[in-house]
């Protein structure tokens, strides 16, 4: 004689109609304000994108590569370099960080080589600000991204693995286009629903609170290009101020490091070594950065003058100040390295 079924627990029952319950809440928002559906389709897109581009990104690992990478990192200026560099080629300095945590565990890299890559890219981040804030919020990135996505899809269909992730990372980046377009548009009427400048906080207050809201998004979203085109958009449209969104920018970055603290958990104990580097870099920067922002707000100002900048430049600006506090935090950490 079979046992009676025991019943579901309660909090097994609520878990699918909450989700439900929040689904249908959301749907009928974005029924009644377009802008924010447009502006939240923008971020799935380039949050999709940007997962498009690192699985493409990695069709291409094998053995050429570690080779590569043990010629490129036996110095620190050169895994600075590749550091860098890598993190500009493929837009994701999560991805660089988790390569290196996993090249490091392995054995491939020493970890002096796993920290300048690491620290390396934080700078290669800066790219994406600026390419965004040179070209992202003045061309019309759909036009480029449609047939970025149509070659994309008919290459991903290829049985070899290179032509494969060739299409993936076409895929990615005309998403990511396609992404920046719906949140340039999104930002550019969500003053029909609600005012955001009209709740900006000003002094120390407003530091500290923007600075809170771009981790949490940078932690919510796992990506601190997303939170630096959701900074750099409301910004341009006059969503935000422009000290508040340099606050966010730091807050950005201090919410980096948790996709490293997730990785750590699986790693050895030179993978943890380096995850830990990874958030003394970034909490240091941070915090350092906080505390003197109106001194680099200032010397923003004297950099952006000296270049001919107009003054009105305020996401070229923060694409700047976002160079600028990266370079200090490795102007600080990289004595420490040893």
């Amino acid at each position: 004689m079979s046992e009676p079924r025991s019943l579901p627990a309660p909090a097994a029952l609520l878990r699918p109609a909450g989700l439900l319950l929040g689904l249908v809440v959301v749907v009928l928002l974005f029924l009644r304000h377009p802008s924010l559906a447009q502006l939240f389709a923008g971020v799935a897109l380039f949050l999709l994108g940007m997962r498009s581009l690192e699985d493409g990104f990695r069709a291409f690992t094998g053995g050429a590569l570690e080779r590569w990478l043990a010629a490129s990192t036996d110095r620190l200026w050169k895994s600075l370099t590749f550091g860098t560099l890598s993190t500009a080629l493929v837009q994701s300095s999560s991805l660089v960080t988790l390569l290196s945590i996993a090249f490091l565990s392995a054995g491939l890299i020493s970890l002096t080589a796993g920290i300048g890559i690491v620290f390396g890219a934080n700078l290669g981040t800066t790219t994406g600000a600026w390419l965004i804030a040179l070209v992202g919020l003045k061309l019309d990135l759909a036009q480029v991204g449609m047939p970025l996505l149509v070659f994309g899809v008919v290459l991903e269909r290829n049985r070899q693995a290179r032509w494969r992730g060739t299409g993936q990372v076409l895929l990615g980046i005309g998403l990511l286009f396609l992404g920046i377009d719906q949140m340039k548009a999104g930002f550019a009427g969500l003053d029909q629903v609600f005012d955001l400048a009209a709740y900006q906080v000003e002094g120390w207050r407003g530091i500290a609170l923007y600075a809170l809201l771009g981790t949490l998004a940078r932690v919510l979203m796992q990506s601190s290009h997303a939170t630096l085109m959701i900074t750099l958009a409301a910004l341009a449209s006059g969503q935000l101020d422009y000290s508040n969104a340099l606050a966010m920018a730091v807050g950005a970055n201090l919410g980096t490091p948790v996709t490293a603290l997730i990785a750590a958990l699986g790693a050895n104990n030179a993978g943890r070594q380096l995850a830990a580097a990874h958030i003394l870099f970034n909490l240091l920067t941070a915090l350092v950065a906080l505390a003197i922002l109106p001194l680099l707000a200032t010397l923003v100002d004297q950099l952006a003058d000296g270049v001919g900048m107009q003054a009105t430049a305020y996401t070229l600006k923060l694409a700047l100040f976002h160079t600028l506090f990266n370079l200090l935090g490795l102007l600080l950490m990289l004595p420490m390295v040893p």
